[in-house]
């Protein structure tokens, strides 16, 4: 997926809130549309639903992640975006696409808002090497 000079990589990871409850059907959708758009701007990352909040973590070029970012904070389906991650990264997290609808516990939800970011984003990297591990199995 890396296609052009990325020497100026940057993350943004931020938190919100569903301006309504959502059902997976709607979350879907706008995973459909996250990709769709994510990709012509070769912006990858990963994106999580829990309880009517959304925890984003996003990666790619200074200019595509303001572009992606702008389209993000113009979005009615959330409302109370707190940023808080916006730097510099030497190598891309999510090299593959963007993922989403990840399942993550109330309480780590929780505690990201009271992490720095250097943890904040350990979790996420964290979650992100869980879907591989567990990629395939059936918990039904």
């Amino acid at each position: 997926m890396l296609n052009k000079d990325e020497s100026d990589l940057r993350c943004i990871v931020y938190l919100s809130t569903a301006t309504k409850p959502m059902t997976n059907a709607e979350i879907e959708d706008l995973l459909v549309s996250a990709r769709k758009f994510n990709a012509t701007q070769n912006v990858t990352g990963i994106l999580f639903y829990v309880d009517g909040n959304f925890v984003q973590y996003i990666e790619g070029t200074k200019d595509a992640l303001r572009k992606v970012y702008q389209r993000i904070t113009g979005n009615s389906i959330h409302k109370g975006i707190v940023q808080k991650v916006n730097e510099f990264i030497a190598v891309r997290n999510f090299p593959h696409g963007f993922l989403g609808s990840t399942t993550m516990t109330k309480y780590a939800l929780f505690k990201l808002q009271e992490m720095d970011a250097r943890f904040l984003k350990a979790i996420i990297e964290l979650e992100h090497r869980n879907l591989h591990f567990y990629q395939g199995i059936d918990f039904r």
